[in-house]
């Protein structure tokens, strides 16, 4: 016999409502990124300078992005988070598979009047 223990969050609308917007927020950054990635592919440079000039500015676009990115992703991570709902922890028993040494341990302790386990 077996103790299974498992965590369980209930989110509110609150919680689903800052879920949702975070990973819409991932999508859309996504999709900005590749898009501002692919007009960079898509122009021809006539010069070196201009080439130059690409390569910079594209790499100057590409750490705004990207740092508005992860701003935006910690903000709404955080809200997702703290959104959750209250934890509920759910305790059952497998009795198909043989208790561990730790389970076989508190159930001697029990038996012998302690709570603690003895290390």
């Amino acid at each position: 016999m077996t103790r299974i223990r498992k965590e369980v969050r209930k989110r509110g609308f609150f919680g689903w409502l800052f879920l949702i917007l975070f990973y819409a927020f991932n999508l859309v950054m996504l999709f900005w990124l590749v898009s501002y990635w692919s007009l960079l592919s898509g122009t021809i440079e006539t010069s070196e300078a201009a080439r130059v000039g690409k390569t910079i500015g594209g790499t100057i676009g590409s750490g705004v992005i990207v740092f508005c990115w992860g701003f935006g992703a910690v903000i709404l991570g955080l809200f997702a988070i703290l959104t959750r709902g209250s934890k509920t922890i759910i305790e059952d028993f497998d009795l198909d598979r043989p208790a561990s040494f730790s389970d076989t341990e508190l159930r001697r302790n029990i038996e012998r009047g302690r709570r603690e386990p003895r290390f």
